[in-house]
């Protein structure tokens, strides 16, 4: 839950596309994706590694890149500190099916379970 407190505190999060950076994009914070983990790797390995994989996003996006440099980051960090509000959840409403949906107490999970007879014990 450290984690989670720690993102909602910040005004922007930088993820080498890892899925907590996805899980704050998906929750509507500014985040960067960095992702380069795939830079370094054979060809293969190289595209599960891109952001938003499986989907066939372009390499760099407004607030991501799969390339390591410093000219990309720069940008990316630039778009994030100057982008509205309303103009960043344009973004996330656009990309978060693609890669990370929010679901705000787990409701179509709570839902499908429900249809499904599984009886579901409240915390």
């Amino acid at each position: 839950k450290e984690s989670y407190k720690i993102i909602d505190e910040s005004e922007i999060v930088v993820s080498i596309s890892s899925t907590l950076g996805y899980e704050a994009f998906g929750r509507g914070k500014k985040t960067a994706f960095i992702s380069i983990r795939g830079f370094f790797l054979d060809e293969i390995h190289k595209k599960i590694h891109r952001f938003a994989w499986p989907s066939d996003l372009p390499e760099n996006g407004p607030f991501w890149t799969n390339f390591a440099n410093k000219k990309d980051f720069l940008r990316i960090m630039d778009y994030l500190f100057s982008v509205s509000d309303e103009d960043w959840f344009k973004n996330v409403e656009q990309y978060s099916p693609k890669c990370m949906y929010y679901d705000e107490g787990n409701l179509k999970f709570l839902k499908e379970m429900k249809n499904l007879q599984v009886p579901i014990r409240s915390q």
